[in-house]
């Protein structure tokens, strides 16, 4: 406007000509303002503004990009913390300019391609615990299969979910599987929803990670590089994350991941009908050596579970209970716990339930402690079977190759997570962790500031959390009949779990009353070393040439060693096994033997055949008789088919504690270890080995006693 007035003033006092040559170099000099504004970098001081306005959103009063603002914390995060580096190269970060599937040259420097320790097969699997040469070779915007269920690609996600910041996590990861993780997630992510990829670098040592920023300035603006000026594990460096975040929901993903196509929305929909939801995506696993992803559509069968050391574990799901919606192939699973590594949530909630503990150091207990936290306060957890993302599950010492840790005693510290965990969220529960890792005496340091969350928070009791979240567990007895060794009378030879922790044969082995010899003896009978069960199995299958025979008696079938133990159908069930022979079990322990052929079939009285074994129960399975079916033989075996027979066994194993096993609850008198429901079968000293043998009186193999010599 100033500039048209001046130019009508100008035009009175001229000729016509000047008049019209006048205007023509006006309108040249604006058309060439105009071509100034329009090539003008979006990171020029004229339109920084409006940038920095459009990323932030709603979320006005977050982390400028342009410099790290994040608060101290007791992890020693402090304002001096270094930006790494913003992809972009000055480009505006308005997605039209950017071609998708973007793609990236890796361009290490030659001292890192050439490096020795890439060229020798055991020292990069011992330093890396993958195959980081074959990652260096392929490409970094690969492609990576569909995999979802064919419900899951039919769904329409409304358009109005708020965005994500993807959290990346590292510690010396290399820069290929890094930056496909980066590439993974802007080219598989809708870009509405993507709001930005911050990497937080846990003041990784890695000489190649010099070369990271030279491959983010080719990035979009979007994909964001935070440096921390301590080490001291994942908690501290999610914190920074989620406080560098700008957008409602955040999601934290493991560095060396790659997500599948539409796995983004699965996750961000579950939060949008419930901002208290914390969800799971389906993790796949990379092959370390070829880094391919595993074929097959995915499909969620199992939910996340603990045991009483404090360690993740799957379990299977209950279609009925655990799966949400009608839909039990593609319906999210209420999980108890996550893995922990890959997760999203929102923000504000995050915020609200008090972050992480900052004071659990390097790495475990922290999935614990928030999947307690979030259902205890009233949030609930979900694996999501339509999002998947691979992971390379590495197979190394984290700790050994950690050049910041060559002084410090990693043991301790990680039991100190663990014990803070257990202090702060299983009430009287803590005593069974206290019992099964040995944490007495130890200090889990200045509890205050989290049981001052669980009060503002008005959690639920963890009994709350195993009764109606988790019902399924197996919770052992806070006060068992008895805890300490399980010795011969002398006190000589104990019972053993011969190291192995999570299953396997037991032995006999000279007392010491060190852990692979604590045994508790429950009030229903169970007998358990740390977080696995005794198991009795008497029957199994065997070749024929070495199994027993069985004797005919008034109907019954009866071991030969076992005269008073028969052959039983458990009642309502389609199962049979051994238990002792009684006349209120006469029905379920009569057996047909018709002789149909020349070997009899073997039936219960209402028409069900014996047709296979299930080996992992150690249970007979009935069903049709028109089906392959066991027969008695000429010999008295019991055979399955031409080669092998169903026998009794000698087995004492020891198994995962299960609800439902009953095979894992045993009698004990002081004196003689029964398996429930054979009472003349005992459990006897053999050599160096525990094997079931008939109860005899004047056998002094088979008498035990208990001794406490723990706390």
């Amino acid at each position: 406007m100033v500039l048209l007035a001046a130019l009508a003033r100008r035009t009175r006092c001229l000729s016509g000509r000047s008049v019209v040559a006048t205007l023509l170099r006006v309108l040249i000099l604006v058309a060439l303002g105009l071509l100034v504004v329009y090539l003008l970098p979006a990171s020029s001081p004229l339109n920084r503004s409006q940038h920095v306005r459009d990323v932030t959103g709603s979320n006005s009063g977050q982390p400028s990009m342009l410099h790290d603002s994040s608060n101290s914390n007791s992890n020693g995060n402090s304002n001096s913390g270094k930006i790494g580096g913003a992809g972009g190269g000055g480009e505006d970060d308005d997605n039209s300019k950017w071609t998708y599937p973007i793609q990236l040259d890796l361009q290490l420097s030659e001292k890192f391609v050439n490096d020795p320790v890439l060229q020798d097969d055991e020292k990069m699997m011992r330093q890396y615990g993958f195959n980081l040469r074959r990652s260096n070779s392929l490409p970094l915007a690969r492609e990576m299969p569909d995999i979802r269920h064919r419900d899951c690609k039919s769904i329409v996600y409304p358009n109005n979910m708020p965005k994500v910041s993807v959290i990346i996590i590292f510690y010396n990861e290399p820069v290929s599987t890094l930056l496909r993780n980066v590439l993974s997630v802007l080219n598989r992510s809708p870009q509405h929803l993507l709001g930005e990829i911050v990497l937080v670098d846990d003041n990784s040592t890695l000489p190649e990670l010099q070369d990271l920023p030279k491959h983010l300035a080719k990035l979009p603006k979007k994909v964001r590089h935070v440096r921390r000026n301590v080490h001291n594990g994942i908690v501290g460096a999610r914190i920074r994350g989620s406080r560098e975040a700008r957008f409602p929901i955040i999601a934290f993903i493991d560095s060396h991941a790659e997500v599948f196509p539409g796995w983004l929305e699965p996750l961000v929909y579950r939060i949008h009908l419930n901002r208290k939801t914390v969800v799971i995506p389906h993790l796949r696993p990379i092959d370390i050596h070829s880094l391919s992803a595993v074929a097959g559509v995915a499909r969620v069968t199992s939910k996340g579970s603990f045991n009483w050391r404090m360690s993740f574990t799957h379990v299977g799901a209950n279609p009925d209970k655990d799966i949400i919606g009608d839909n039990k192939k593609i319906g999210p699973v209420r999980t108890p716990v996550m893995p922990g590594g890959i997760f999203a949530m929102e923000k504000k909630w995050f915020e609200e339930l008090g972050e992480y503990d900052p004071e659990i150091l390097y790495y475990g207990g922290e999935h614990l402690e928030l999947s307690f936290r979030v259902w205890m306060c009233g949030g609930s957890m979900e694996s999501i079977p339509c999002s998947n993302v691979g992971h390379i599950y590495r197979h190394f010492d984290r700790f050994a190759v950690d050049p910041l840790l060559d002084n410090k005693k990693i043991g301790p510290i990680l039991d100190r997570n663990d014990l803070r965990v257990a202090e702060v969220w299983m009430d009287e529960y803590k005593e069974i962790v206290y019992d099964t890792r040995g944490f007495y005496g130890k200090d889990p340091g200045d509890l205050s500031e989290r049981r001052a969350i669980r009060e503002r928070l008005n959690c639920h009791s963890f009994k709350w959390f195993l009764e109606n979240v988790h019902p399924d567990l197996w919770v052992p007895d806070i006060h068992p009949k008895f805890s300490g060794i399980i010795s011969d009378p002398s006190k000589r030879i104990c019972v053993d779990n011969m190291q192995h922790d999570r299953g396997g044969p037991i032995g006999m082995y000279g007392c010491h009353g060190m852990t692979t010899q604590r045994w508790r003896l429950m009030n229903d009978g169970v007998i358990s070393n740390g977080v696995a069960c005794l198991r009795w199995d008497a029957f199994g299958v065997k070749a024929c040439s070495d199994a027993h025979t069985w004797n005919v008696v008034d109907g019954t079938l009866r071991p030969e060693q076992y005269d008073n133990t028969c052959l039983t159908k458990l009642e309502g069930t389609t199962e049979a096994r051994l238990q002792t022979c009684s006349q209120d079990l006469k029905e379920q322990q009569t057996w047909d033997m018709s002789q149909e052929t020349p070997n009899g079939r073997v039936a219960t009285i209402d028409h069900l055949c014996i047709v296979s074994f299930d080996r992992i129960r150690s249970v007979y399975r009935l069903g049709s008789c028109s089906s392959r079916r066991a027969v008695l033989r000429t010999d008295n075996r019991l055979a399955i088919d031409d080669n092998m027979c169903l026998s009794t066994l000698t087995n004492i194993m020891q198994t995962t504690c299960r609800n439902t096993d009953n095979q894992l609850t045993w009698n004990f008198d002081g004196n003689y270890i029964r398996p429930a429901g054979l009472d003349q079968t005992c459990m006897s000293r053999r050599g160096t080995q525990a094997a079931f043998v008939p109860c005899d009186p004047s056998n002094p193999d088979i008498q035990w006693r208990v001794y406490k010599t723990f706390p």
